[in-house]
């Protein structure tokens, strides 16, 4: 009279499924980096520092929103070499050290009116991540 099939699993199966139930994998957790704290630590770190720009700006030299364009490359920067460091927290920090240091030479450029600074720093930056990932790919 039962109308639900019963399934049968193999009993390598079920203790496979086991262990993911507790280690937490099963329920929507996306397993190491879920857990990681620093990932509010740099996001309080980066209203910390719009607060301030925003609040220093009438000290600051040059555009106040060119210092914040700095100041967010250099949080992006923290935050992938923080990540680098932790083993149990490590994970792939290449685009945000990019995108940091972008950021900081836009906001630089900008402060000290030098806009010649920003392709250099984009050429650099280019042929680094191919350096980067042609050795990358001969260490696999």
């Amino acid at each position: 009279m039962d109308s639900f099939p019963v399934q049968i699993m193999p009993k390598d199966e079920k203790d496979e499924k086991d262990e993911k139930d507790e280690k937490g994998e099963k329920h929507g957790e996306k397993g190491k980096w879920q857990k990681d704290p620093l990932g509010g630590l740099f996001f309080g770190l980066f209203l910390i520092v719009v607060g301030a720009i925003y609040l220093g700006r009438s000290y600051l030299p040059g555009p106040w929103w060119a210092w914040l364009i700095a100041g967010i490359g250099m949080v992006s920067i923290l935050d992938a070499v923080v990540h680098s460091l932790r083993p149990e927290w490590k994970r792939p920090v290449m685009g945000k050290a990019v995108f940091g240091i972008i950021f900081i030479a836009i906001g630089m450029g900008i402060i000290y009116d030098i806009e010649e600074w920003w392709p250099y720093t984009l050429i650099v930056l280019g042929a680094l991540v191919l350096i980067y990932y042609i050795l990358k790919s001969y260490s696999e």
